[in-house]
C-alpha cells in the first residue's frame, strides 16, 4: 500500500514498518487508518514472518494528534465511527498473527504507549522514555496500556500525573526486553525478529493467540482454553514439523 507516513520494508522473512510523521509522529485519524490497512496486508503476506515497528531515530511516537483532536466536534454518528477506528487501530497491531517487535526509538508518549503495549516484545533506545499525560490535557484514556504493561502503583502513577518512566528503569522494570544505543536498536530487533521469523509461521500465530486469551480472560478459563487450543493445533503438519525440528 502507499502511505505518505509508513514507510515499509521487507528482508528475510522482516518487514520492518517506520512511522515517519513530522515533527513527532503524531497519530492522525487518517495515519491510523493506513496502519489498519498495512498490517491487515502484512498479515496476509506469506513472505512475512515477523514485524518491526519503529518510529524515526529521535521519537517513536508523540502520541494523539492534539490539534487534529481538539478541533474535531464530531456528531454522534461520527463519534461512535472513531472509538470504532481507534479499537481497529490497536487490534490491528494486537490480533495480527505474525509477532510484531516494537523498537522504540526515542520517547513513546500517550498513544505512543499504547502502540507499544499493543505489540508483542519491546525494545528500546537509551533515549526513550515512556509517559501517559492523557489527564493532564483533559483525556483521561490509556489505562488499558498501563495495566498491561505495569503494575498497580508505576501505573497509576504514571496515569494520575503522567510521570515519565525511563528506558533504563523500563528495562529494571521487565517492560522491555532490552535498552540498547539508538544505534544498537534496529539491529537487535532485526536481531529478535529473525529468530521469530524462524518458528513455524501457523504454530507462532497459535501461540500469539493463546497468550493474548491468556492476559484477557481468568485464569481457569484460559488454562482450559489453552489446552484445548494447545491440542488442536498440536494435530496439525505445522505442529508435527515443529515437533520434529525439536527432535
Amino acid at each position: 500500500m502507499s502511505s505518505e507516513y509508513l514507510k515499509v520494508s521487507v528482508d528475510e522473512g522482516v518487514a520492518v514498518v517506520v512511522i515517519d510523521r513530522p515533527p513527532v509522529n503524531a497519530m492522525s485519524n487518517a495515519l491510523r487508518r493506513d496502519v489498519v490497512e498495512l498490517f491487515g496486508q502484512l498479515d496476509e503476506r506469506d513472505d512475512v514472518r515477523a514485524i518491526v515497528l519503529t518510529g524515526t531515530p529521535k521519537i517513536f511516537s508523540g502520541g494523539m494528534d492534539l490539534k487534529e483532536h481538539r478541533e474535531a466536534r464530531p456528531a454522534l454518528g461520527d463519534k461512535a465511527r472513531s472509538v470504532h477506528e481507534h479499537r481497529n487501530f490497536h487490534s490491528a497491531l494486537r490480533e495480527c498473527s505474525k509477532p510484531i517487535v516494537a523498537a522504540i526509538s526515542g520517547p513513546a508518549v500517550g498513544t505512543g504507549v499504547n502502540i507499544a503495549a499493543a505489540c508483542d516484545i519491546l525494545l528500546a533506545s537509551e533515549n526513550a522514555y515512556m509517559a501517559m499525560p492523557e489527564v493532564g490535557v483533559g483525556v483521561p484514556n490509556g489505562a488499558s496500556a498501563l495495566v498491561r504493561l505495569f503494575g498497580q502503583s508505576r501505573g497509576r502513577r504514571m496515569f494520575f500525573t503522567g510521570m515519565r518512566v525511563s528506558a533504563q528503569e523500563l528495562y529494571r522494570l521487565g517492560v522491555i526486553e532490552a535498552c540498547v544505543s539508538a544505534e544498537q536498536l534496529l539491529p537487535e530487533a532485526m536481531k529478535l525478529a529473525r529468530e521469530l521469523a524462524a518458528q513455524d509461521p501457523d504454530v507462532i500465530a497459535a501461540a500469539k493467540q493463546i497468550y493474548n486469551l491468556a492476559q484477557e480472560v481468568p485464569f481457569a478459563i484460559a488454562k482450559n482454553m489453552e489446552n484445548a487450543f494447545s491440542a488442536q493445533i498440536g494435530k496439525t503438519k505445522a505442529a508435527r514439523k515443529a515437533a520434529s525440528k525439536a527432535d
